[in-house]
């Protein structure tokens, strides 16, 4: 079973609690702008990118040694469709499994059409799918949201 956390992406990252952080989202008048932007001045080779949903998006990059993030920006409403989603997440993993990555941070979104409704199925379909790849490719998968998406759908499972 992943972890399921509530918090900051970025933050995370910073404690080295994962080798991949797959960052879903968008730059603009959110708090994912600001978060990336303190973030990235702590990371000399992150300084200069503005938008990395734009610059750095659907690859793995490197920050330190052995440790990288990988961003997926929203599609429509801010979101993606589970199609979309899964190619994404199919794309990052494939490489983790290929690189020999430990452990995965994955920030989660919501489909196109956001409600609570759709948040917590969609929060349901993460998690079934990280507690696949922990044990289909052996890494440990933290889902942290900075809403309790996550770890409200892990107390309506039961765990």
């Amino acid at each position: 079973m992943p972890t399921l956390s509530q918090g900051n992406i970025f933050t995370a990252v910073a404690d080295h609690r994962a080798d991949l952080a797959v960052i879903f989202g968008h730059s603009g008048f959110n708090t994912m702008h600001e978060s990336w932007q303190a973030f990235s001045e702590s990371v000399p080779s992150l300084s200069k990118i503005r938008d990395p949903f734009f610059e750095i998006a659907g690859k793995a990059h490197p920050i330190s040694d052995g440790q990288w993030l990988w961003f997926v920006a929203e599609r429509e409403n801010h979101g993606m469709s589970d199609n979309q989603l899964m190619a994404a997440l199919e794309s990052a993993i494939a490489w983790a499994a290929a690189t020999g990555v430990k452990s995965i941070v994955i920030n989660g979104i919501a489909d196109v059409v956001s409600d609570r409704v759709s948040d917590d199925r969609r929060a349901s379909f993460l998690i079934q799918y990280a507690t696949e790849q922990e044990d289909a490719i052996g890494v440990s998968v933290e889902l942290i949201s900075l809403n309790d998406v996550f770890v409200r759908n892990q107390q309506t499972l039961g765990d």
